[in-house]
């Protein structure tokens, strides 16, 4: 997952956002970026906000002809290898109850003065650092905002509905990894005279995932290029997303299953799986606020977000 999530994150997401809004001023990190100079980390998540945005409490208080920022920003990947940062910070308070408003995003260089890390040992992806980014007294100039001061959450939106979608297809990379190796170890791990995979009890639930992911891959790629068509697709890039998450833990589960007692082994494939699926569960926002969000954006139901 980890290597699936590495260019997401960067490229993907931060490249989306820096193409469309940016200025003539980021051009250089957008080259940057495309040539593997620079990498970028995407310092939106708090502490207190996480997939409710609307809780941001980093502050970018107007100083001379920029800005200085304090806060913290927690998850943040990419954390120490990253050049640069996307951070979202509130310079305004919001209007008329539209939480959005009054959110900046800012390019943050990591040589700027103010810029502290914490990393935190995680569950799995270990080449991908992940901890806080640490803002105190960090000066950025007006020229480093993203978009126009107040439209931050604008400037990300689009892009964080592409970055839905490659959660999607990350998903489905799991999956398939996952259903390869069971297949592979029911076809030669045998007991009571014949490999299991003999045994109904194993090889139908492998094949309702090999269904299951035929069907993710379909929906991941016709939402994909429904987007790079620039249709309206938020709802089932949110779909993706869940689906994505949701298949991946189950072809996961029916591996260690497969597996029994060598899947427990750690330094498999599957053990390392076993970890790294939960990256999908909880991000880039949890599952529970994914169907809140297409009950209501999708299916016309009350808001409970």
């Amino acid at each position: 997952a980890g290597i699936g999530v590495y260019p997401v994150i960067s490229n993907h997401l931060a490249g989306k956002v820096i193409e469309s809004f940016g200025g003539e001023r980021h051009r250089e990190c957008l080259r940057g970026l495309a040539e593997g100079r620079y990498l970028c980390g995407l310092a939106v998540t708090e502490e207190q906000a996480g997939s409710d945005p609307s809780g941001i409490g980093a502050r970018a208080r107007r100083s001379g002809s920029g800005y200085v920022i304090e806060g913290r920003k927690f998850l943040v990947a990419n954390l120490i290898r990253a050049t640069h940062y996307l951070v979202l910070c509130r310079t305004s308070e919001p209007e008329g109850g539209r939480w959005w408003k009054g959110l900046t995003l800012f390019l943050l260089d990591k040589s700027s003065p103010g810029v502290e890390f914490a990393v935190r040992p995680s569950l799995s992806m270990g080449h991908l650092p992940v901890g806080e980014l640490v803002l105190k007294g960090c000066t950025v100039g007006e020229e480093d905002v993203i978009g126009e001061p107040g439209a931050g959450w604008v400037a990300l939106s689009r892009a964080l509905v592409a970055d839905r979608i490659a959660y999607g297809a990350v998903g489905a990379g799991i999956a398939e990894l996952a259903l390869s190796r069971a297949i592979r170890w029911a076809s030669s791990r045998r007991a009571f005279g014949r490999p299991i995979g003999a045994n109904q009890g194993v090889q139908l639930p492998l094949a309702a995932i090999s269904a299951k992911l035929s069907a993710l891959k379909a929906y991941v790629l016709q939402v994909a290029e429904r987007f790079d068509r620039g249709e309206s697709v938020e709802v089932d890039a949110m779909a993706a997303k869940y689906l994505g998450a949701e298949v991946a833990m189950e072809s996961v589960s029916t591996a260690m299953r497969v597996f029994a007692g060598h899947g427990f082994l750690k330094g498999t494939t599957v053990e390392r799986l076993v970890r790294e699926v939960w990256v999908l569960m909880a991000g880039p926002v949890t599952q529970e606020i994914a169907l809140a969000y297409i009950a209501h954006r999708g299916l016309g139901l009350p808001s409970t977000l």
